[in-house]
């Protein structure tokens, strides 16, 4: 014989399920959220330059990477990582250690969204 459910065991199955649907949305909306990071490994250079660095003035050598960077950067342009023939944009342009790896090779890790790259770390590269 089925005995039936109660109006408050009924309300209270309901109260279960709602909160267990809204852990579940929860759970899934900081997990869709939350990026893994990773690391790339290339060279600090700037919007301008991109892969090749060319003189500042007609006549005028080409400056080394890290001094061209830096002009650049003071001209205007936007530092950037170039990893193979491939170039990231660099969303946090304020990164305290840009100006030390400008021009040389830096292994970068943080977040990819887009074509951007949120820095976290920068270390010397190799």
């Amino acid at each position: 014989m089925c005995v039936p459910e109660t109006p408050d065991k009924i309300l209270g199955m309901k109260k279960a399920i709602y909160i267990a649907a809204l852990m579940l949305a929860l759970t899934l909306t900081t997990l869709s959220r939350s990026r893994a990071e990773e690391t790339w490994t290339g060279e600090i250079t700037d919007s301008a330059c991109k892969h090749e660095h060319v003189p500042v003035a007609e006549g005028e050598g080409v400056l080394p990477a890290p001094e061209c960077v830096k002009v650049c950067i003071r001209g205007g342009s936007k530092y950037m990582l170039a990893v193979d023939e491939k170039i990231y944009e660099i969303e946090n342009q304020k990164h305290p250690d840009l100006e030390k790896f400008a021009g040389k090779p830096a292994k970068v890790s943080g977040e990819l969204k887009g074509n951007a790259i949120t820095i976290s770390k920068i270390e010397p590269g190799s």
